[in-house]
């Protein structure tokens, strides 16, 4: 036998008894793949391979933890969208009125370019029609499809105005809209931000919505130019129903504002620390009091954030305890990186050493999530919510030039209220005009 015979064989008979051992370590692969096949082939109801296994390993998931998850085909690009803080589209939010079927212009998207408004598409509009084809008798799904579409193609969008008895036709070109993730306390007529306070100009104003791909640039280049204008004298960020997002885009922030020592670290399933975040003291911002608003929606990143600038003494946390995620999730791509495994595989801790993540049985009194600083409480009922919700809706849309101008301070966003009152404290009074 020739040495490369004799090569091969070696080979072959290696890959045979990996193949076995793979198989004879997890048998369950074969009772997944039996179970599947038999609902499929005998099942009184048909369902697709697709299905059935999207539904195995969504359950898989949703077993080790309320945090993991399987983001399927469909709903992959969506997903990466969001954190990408980019899709394709007009630039609207909509929902569907369950009489009429109607699909209702909630609001123009906050971002650029934001081509429905540019068409004279406005809040409370109905879409009756796209391209001529009523939206009443096709699923809610396919019409919203039909309005996104391909980037550069234009779509006619028949609305119906309340104050008008006909519907017009809008003819508006699909755009790559990029979601902005740092907003400020209104805009513009032209649509862009302003972010410092009607109120007292002394203090600036940003919200965070996510921590995308660009969270952090975006946050950067607003500090940047307040600095540059002299106009960085008090900062509130608010974090308040910001879910989340990047773990690495809430260590760049955090670091924008300590100069040095833990941000955060990263524990493994035996408590051993996987990664642990420093900050570096270039590109720092100190030098003047903030506050970071939080409340029981800030959750993972968020919480990332108010940890540190609380266990840093950087500034006040003010508003409600926050939700208290403290685990990491790694998006591990599956089916040839057509659909994505979201797996909790870390826990985080914040600078102090302390726990955040709020265990199953957690009672009040235990250590997890981000308390406002002692003093600094202040809890919103559910009414108030629901009208600081509505106001700060009102505020995010691009005014026509003819509207009044922009109340200078929500009245039901307490949390806010307080906040301008410590930095105002801090500041040395009221501005003065």
């Amino acid at each position: 036998m020739t040495r490369l015979n004799l090569n091969l064989l070696w080979l072959t008979t290696l890959f045979s008894f990996l193949c076995y051992s793979e198989v004879h370590i997890h048998p369950y692969g074969r009772y997944f793949v039996q179970a599947l096949e038999t609902i499929h082939r005998r099942g009184l109801e048909e369902i697709d391979r697709q299905t059935l296994f999207d539904a195995a390993v969504r359950a898989m998931a949703q077993e080790h933890d309320p945090y993991s998850n399987f983001v399927t085909r469909k709903l992959k690009e969506r997903y990466q969208s969001e954190l990408e803080q980019q899709f394709s589209g007009i630039g609207i939010r909509v929902e569907q009125d369950r009489e009429t079927k109607d699909i209702v212009v909630v609001d123009t998207i906050v971002g650029m370019p934001h081509p429905a408004h540019d068409s004279g598409m406005r809040r409370g509009d109905r879409i009756v029609a796209i391209d001529g084809q009523p939206v009443k008798d096709e699923p809610y799904a396919a019409a919203v499809q039909r309005i996104r579409g391909p980037v550069g193609e234009p779509v006619v969008i028949t609305i119906l105005r309340e104050t008008e008895s006909q519907p017009r036709d809008l003819v508006v070109m699909r755009s790559q809209i990029a979601v902005d993730s740092v907003l400020g306390d209104a805009r513009d007529a032209d649509g862009h931000w302003r972010f410092r306070m009607t109120v007292d100009p002394r203090i600036a104003y940003i919200r965070l919505t996510t921590f995308g791909d660009r969270t952090a640039d975006e946050l950067r280049k607003v500090l940047e130019k307040l600095d540059k204008q002299k106009q960085l004298q008090a900062l509130i960020l608010d974090v308040r129903d910001n879910e989340g997002g990047y773990l690495e885009t809430a260590v760049e922030i955090c670091d924008l504002f300590v100069r040095e020592g833990p941000i955060v670290s990263t524990r493994q399933r035996n408590g051993k620390i996987r990664d642990a975040y420093m900050a570096k003291a270039p590109g720092t911002y100190t030098g003047f009091p903030m506050v970071v608003l939080v409340n029981g929606e800030s959750a993972s990143a968020s919480e990332i954030l108010a940890a540190c600038i609380q266990d840093h003494h950087r500034g006040a946390i003010i508003g409600q305890r926050t939700f208290g995620k403290g685990s990491v999730q790694q998006m591990i791509p599956l089916e040839g990186n057509r659909s994505l495994l979201k797996l909790t595989m870390a826990s985080y801790w914040r600078p102090s050493g302390e726990n955040i993540h709020r265990l199953k049985n957690a009672q009040p009194e235990d250590t997890w999530g981000v308390r406002p600083d002692e003093g600094w409480e202040v809890k919103l009922t559910a009414e108030q919510e629901q009208q600081r919700t509505s106001d700060r809706r009102y505020r995010d849309r691009i005014p026509t030039s003819d509207e009044s101008a922009t109340p200078s301070l929500p009245q039901a966003d307490l949390q806010l209220q307080k906040a301008v009152e410590y930095l105002q404290a801090q500041l040395g009074g009221l501005a003065t005009r």
